[in-house]
């Protein structure tokens, strides 16, 4: 299986890389989790986000599908926070034929080096190439190259010559804040051109000599040693033509070269010293190198790489298995065990026919060498996901087995107990008269007082003789217990009938009845004929009672036996279901954890109006509302239709501003959708927090404006103006709630589709097809900043000039402040100590008398005499200390001397920041408005599943009003509370994952016993799937935040799930149908 990425692989990955993800800012990087070697580099532009994941020495690709990250990153990944984080990044090449790829990021500020030979390294540069930071210190063998360390310099490229024909991307004033140069817009990237190279057949024998002349030299120091090489290692001594080839041109790959050598009839295996011999060998090797290089060039200089993943047929799989369900294939797609992924090439390797008719191999082919090693590389991860969730239900399924196997043998032993005590009973019945005789021949010795051991050699002998009695007597006697055993016949049978009898037969039965177990059926023949045999019991006969009572104590121990087994039965069926039960637990817990650990879902292209806040009405109506100013003048300018739209909010502070997209021309939104975007609106506000009872109001689109009524002037960001009356919508209780919409594949959206289109033609609906109509004032507003951005440069071009001057005479200035902070300081001084001296001290009770007796004392005292009284006693230090620290602080007190540069430095990055809003909001206006037919949009999202054909792709939270909610399968209702969101999420998916659902498995069962109907007549689409779960159980409280506008809220869950109860008046936790405490 091919793990590791080889030159050729980097050289077009490199390719797609510089196209794809040159321009964009690196957002954040991550560890994945259980993975210190494999991070996840987040790049991203407005509209745009990308993923890269590296592996450094294995693999690096563009990944489409989110992984679980680390929640604390390593101390390595912090580093490459603080250097790179939000820096751009300017190009991105490989560094000439090896297996290295430089990020440079700033136009040269930093690099990130990606190594991939040997065990890899990733390593981040300064502008001066000196290494500030690396994820494994290499002390390299050779002194001239050094050691890779943390201030070494990096010797394995020079930029100018590596990214000399790069384009210069612009660097912002965040990256670098002493660039005052105007920003400069980025130009794209150039079209990536390979330059083929040429050898001659003199290279080619020239690389055969000094292959030779190494081989010597190997050569003559392993006979200089003393071990000798084996025969195995003699042969791989000998290079072939394939290899030779590939160690002087190591960017081809071997795959490639491989398949030149089989479509030129050449044997590739053969040694390379054939080629001096032989001239016409020689020319077919030299067109196989040329016709590598060309499919090289052909293949990085197209722009498109088709990628090609070999499948191999797993021999371990078993076709009763069930394909693994996942959102990480999209579209529903199943992936089976049957095959296994064996290779990556961004060529179509050689296969045999022969042995892709039989099935032994797979092609699959997947357009873009990145999405070919997503698709690689992922489907191993959730291979290795499902390989150990079947280990696990392996392994319950041997515990069970073994349950009940033991169940089985305890009822089985008693089973046969009870029959084997039976016919001992009837067997003693039958041979009464026999039985007393014995027991008188044994009474009557025991009588006469014989030794017990001349009894037992009475009874060998007259066992001898053919005496019957003596012979059903076994030795040896059991005396001490006063018992004997005694041998009795069964039955006589024929050994052709042998095999028809019961295999419960007494003479399969090894079981004991009394305590010492040592009872056990014998059989024996009595005569040598080959068809009839006779089959004895023993049983033990007690001497002090008759022997109808021996059978009777048979008799007791048969029914204590079949008691024994029924009350077994019972609770043998009864472990075994909670066996079953703690087991399946346990199972369903591993198989959590792994699918939480191995989690992976396909990153889902967001719509546009996700990045605000939005909801779908009860009637399908479209509500989006802004999170921030620069978001509301995006809807007003860019999403916002005045001739069918409506505007909602309310005069209660804190209030969305509601837009509520109307897609039929000529029709009105109906009243519960304006309701609900009230309350939507009202949501965000104090309201919600302080549960008041209020009204929001709505206007027609055509009444909002964004120009000032007096002057016609634009208003200010964030402002709109009602023209009229506010209509007034009746106030409702705040309720709001949280839904799981699904998103369905293509044929479940095309059903959806015809649905709405015909239903559109029933009530002679039209849509609107412009999203946005405000073209006049977009433009205005574009003028103005574009104005605005052009004093912005000016300003900071003025401002860096004052800069200059202010450093040339900061000098002066500098000695002329700094007498007049003396100056200051002294007259401070002085207006203090006379202040202290004309303001009289507040004396505390008791203090007076204290002070006036102490200037008493030391009223003749100097200062001389005071400072020689204080070093007597010791204090004198703490004195000095406490005076300096006064002086200290009235000197360190601040007198405004870099005030002017401060307040200069806060202007200049308020006008950074107006001019990064400026460019942003800019780039808004100037992009295309988007297609107005967002209804296909909706037919996409489903709020419950109608069939086992829809394919799941993934599953989007939505935040809105309960009313909107009434037809999701999946829902919470939450009104205002104190809990947190996260807590509350985190109960709310919980209870979403523990709900009943349909037994798929016995339910598929009874369809395939009545295949006339269909699967869905046999489901209950009420009920949750388990694959719903499965998906579900992917979400995380954080991908449900985003979506609230509120902040304390109190989940209400049905009385009947887990952990319920009553409702908590605080919030947090489950509680009862909306019943308060």
């Amino acid at each position: 299986m091919k793990q590791r990425i080889t030159s050729l692989d980097i050289k077009v990955l490199a390719v797609e890389l510089r196209a794809s993800i040159v321009g964009y800012r690196l957002q954040n990087i991550y560890n994945i989790l259980d993975s210190d070697r494999i991070f996840s580099l987040k790049f991203s532009v407005p509209d745009s986000k990308k993923s890269l994941v590296v592996d450094y020495g294995f693999k690096l690709y563009l990944s489409e599908f989110e992984r679980r990250l680390q929640p604390t990153p390593s101390n390595f990944v912090t580093k490459l926070r603080k250097h790179l984080k939000s820096k751009r990044l300017t190009n991105l090449k490989q560094v000439g034929d090896d297996r290295i790829i430089v990020l440079e990021f700033s136009n040269g500020l930093h690099y990130l080096v990606l190594e991939f030979f040997s065990a890899g390294n990733v390593i981040l540069l300064n502008s001066d190439l000196e290494i500030l930071s690396l994820q494994r210190v290499v002390s390299d063998k050779k002194q001239d190259t050094g050691k890779y360390a943390v201030r070494e310099s990096y010797s394995m490229f020079d930029p100018k010559t590596l990214f000399s024909d790069s384009v210069k991307y612009f660097r912002d004033d965040n990256e670098n804040e002493n660039d005052n140069n105007e920003s400069q817009v980025i130009e794209p990237v150039q079209k990536y051109n390979y330059q083929k190279k040429l050898y001659t057949k003199e290279q080619i024998l020239e690389w055969i000599k000094i292959a030779e002349a190494k081989k010597a030299t190997k050569k003559e120091g392993q006979e200089a040693s003393k071990f000798h090489q084996s025969t195995k290692a003699k042969k791989s001594n000998t290079i072939s033509v394939l290899k030779l080839l590939f160690l002087n041109c190591s960017y081809l790959s071997s795959d490639l070269l491989q398949r030149n050598f089989i479509a030129a009839g050449i044997d590739h295996t053969q040694p390379c010293k054939n080629l001096e011999d032989n001239q016409e060998l020689l020319g077919t090797t030299f067109e196989v190198l040329l016709k590598s290089e060309e499919d090289i060039a052909k293949l990085l200089n197209s722009g498109n790489v088709e990628g090609f993943i070999v499948l191999k047929k797993n021999a371990l799989f078993k076709p009763d298995e069930e394909p693994i369900q996942s959102a990480l294939l999209g579209d529903g797609e199943k992936l089976s065990t049957e095959y296994t992924f064996e290779q990556f090439h961004p060529f179509k390797p050689v296969i045999a026919s022969e042995d892709l008719e039989s099935g032994k191999f797979k092609l699959l082919q997947i357009s873009g060498y990145n999405k070919t090693l997503d698709k690689f590389f992922s489907s191993l991860d959730l291979l290795k996901n499902a390989l150990k969730i079947q280990q696990s239900k392996n392994l319950l399924g041997k515990k069970l087995s073994s349950v009940k196997r033991e169940n089985e043998a305890k009822i089985a032993k008693l089973s046969n107990l009870e029959v084997a005590n039976y016919r001992k009973a009837e067997l003693i019945i039958l041979n009464a008269d026999k039985i007393e005789q014995c027991k008188m021949a044994v009474q009557s010795s025991i009588d006469q007082g014989m030794d017990w051991n001349q009894i037992e050699s009475m009874i060998e002998a007259a066992q001898s003789q053919g005496n019957e009695f003596a012979s059903m007597i076994v030795l040896p006697l059991n005396l001490k217990q006063n018992k004997i055993k005694v041998r009795l016949v069964e039955n006589e049978v024929e050994e052709e009938e042998s095999d028809d009898k019961d295999d419960d037969s007494l003479s399969d039965l090894s079981l004991d009845s009394d305590d010492d177990n040592d009872d056990d059926y014998q059989q024996a023949s009595q005569s040598k004929k080959p068809k009839k045999q006779l089959q004895y019991v023993v049983v033990n006969i007690d001497l002090s009672i008759s022997a109808y009572a021996n059978s009777k104590t048979y008799f007791d121990q048969k029914k204590n036996a079949q008691s024994k087994k029924e009350k077994t039965e019972k609770t043998a069926e009864l472990a075994f279901r909670n066996s079953e039960k703690k087991l399946n637990a346990t199972l369903k817990k591993d198989i959590e954890k792994t699918n939480r650990d191995l989690a992976i879902r396909k990153t889902r292209q967001k719509h546009w109006f996700e990045k605000f806040y939005w909801f779908i009405s009860s009637e399908n109506y479209l509500v989006i509302a802004p999170k921030d100013t620069l978001q509301l003048e995006m809807i007003y300018y860019k999403y916002f239709n005045s001739k069918h739209d409506y505007y909602v909010s309310s005069d209660i502070e804190g209030s969305l501003q509601v837009f509520v997209k109307n897609p039929y021309a000529g029709q009105k939104v109906p009243p519960s959708t304006l309701n609900q975007a009230g309350m939507f609106s009202l949501s965000a506000s104090k309201a919600w927090s302080s549960n008041i009872l209020t009204p929001a109001w709505y206007a027609e689109g055509i009444r909002v404006t964004k120009k000032d009524p007096h002057d016609g002037s634009l208003l200010p960001d964030g402002v709109l103006d009602i023209i009229g009356e506010k209509l007034f919508l009746p106030p409702t209780q705040l309720s709001m709630g949280l839904g799981l919409c699904w998103v369905i594949g293509d044929e479940g959206r095309l059903l959806a589709q015809q649905k709405r289109e015909v239903l559109q033609k029933e009530l002679g609906f039209e849509i609107v097809k412009e999203v946005a109509d405000i073209k006049d004032v977009a433009k205005e507003k574009l003028a103005k900043l574009t104005d605005k951005v052009k004093n912005l440069d000016i300003n900071q071009e003025a401002s860096a000039d004052d800069e200059k001057i202010e450093s040339s005479t900061q000098e002066t200035d500098n000695e002329v402040k700094e007498l007049e902070q003396e100056e200051k300081s002294q007259k401070k001084q002085q207006q203090q100590q006379q202040q202290q001296q004309q303001q009289p001290k507040k004396m505390t009770r008791g203090k007076k008398s204290k002070l006036k007796k102490l200037q008493q004392k030391y009223a003749d005292q100097d200062e001389e005499d005071r400072i020689i009284r204080l070093k007597s006693l010791g204090v004198l230090k703490q004195v000095e200390n406490k005076d300096s620290d006064s002086t200290s602080k009235e000197a360190g007190k601040p007198q405004g001397a870099n005030s002017s540069q401060k307040y200069g430095n806060a202007q200049r990055n308020a006008a950074r920041q107006q001019k990064k809003y400026s460019e942003q909001f800019m780039d808004i206006l100037e992009e295309d408005l988007i297609d107005g037919d967002y209804l296909s949009i909706f037919d996409s999202y489903s709020c419950k599943i109608s069939s086992l054909n829809e394919k799941i792709i993934d599953v989007v939270p939505m935040f809105a009003p309960w009313q909107a909610l009434s037809k999701f399968k999946y829902k919470v209702k939450i009104q205002p509370g104190s809990s947190k969101i996260g807590k509350s999420m985190n109960e709310s998916l919980n209870y979403f994952v523990n709900r009943k659902s349909n037994k798929e498995s016995a339910t598929l069962k009874k369809f395939e016993g009545d295949s006339n109907k269909s699967v869905d007549s046999f489901f209950d689409f009420d009920l949750d799937f388990e694959f719903e779960h499965h998906i579900i159980n992917q979400l995380k409280p954080v991908d449900l935040q985003p979506a609230f506008t509120v902040k304390g809220v109190r989940v209400i869950l049905p009385s009947n799930a887990n952990g319920g109860g009553g409702g908590k008046k605080n919030g947090g936790g489950s509680g009862g149908k909306g019943k308060k405490k």
